[in-house]
């Protein structure tokens, strides 16, 4: 194991004095990342957890969401009932990019194509009280 002089821990192979291949870093704010490494970045398949209790389990490309992927974010209301915001589908360069699927902790629902981050092209947005927009963003 390597600790930093902050405390960042790094569990894994190395190579060429990086990251390379499989491992895993605790980060002293309580983050962790497990998965792929490549030249001292996450590359391939990984799963990132931040403490606030979002993940995100897919693929990466130089250190950012790239490729499929699911993030979520759980957070607890004041009844300490758990909820969640979710996105499944496809990234680029760290966004929503591509077909995908948003999940509201409400329970509305949009499937449909990202770019950069937003919706845009077509996609079909279900909301709870039963209404629905199929159509361009």
């Amino acid at each position: 194991m390597h600790v930093w002089g902050n405390g960042d821990k790094y569990e894994g192979e190395w190579e060429g004095c990086l990251r390379h291949g499989n491992g895993s870093d605790f980060f002293t704010n309580g983050d962790v990342f497990v998965g792929q490494y490549k030249v001292g970045k996450p590359e391939g398949f990984g799963q990132y957890k931040w403490v606030n209790g979002s993940s995100y389990t897919g693929q990466f490309s130089n250190g950012l969401k790239h490729g499929q992927g699911k993030w979520k974010k759980k957070q607890a209301d004041e009844l300490g009932n758990t909820k969640c915001n979710s996105y499944e589908g496809s990234y680029f360069n760290d966004k929503k990019h591509g077909h995908g699927t948003f999940e509201w902790e409400s329970g509305n629902i949009y499937v449909g194509n990202y770019c950069d981050d937003e919706r845009q092209g077509y996609g079909v947005m279900r909301w709870t009280d039963g209404s629905t927009y199929m159509g361009t963003w």
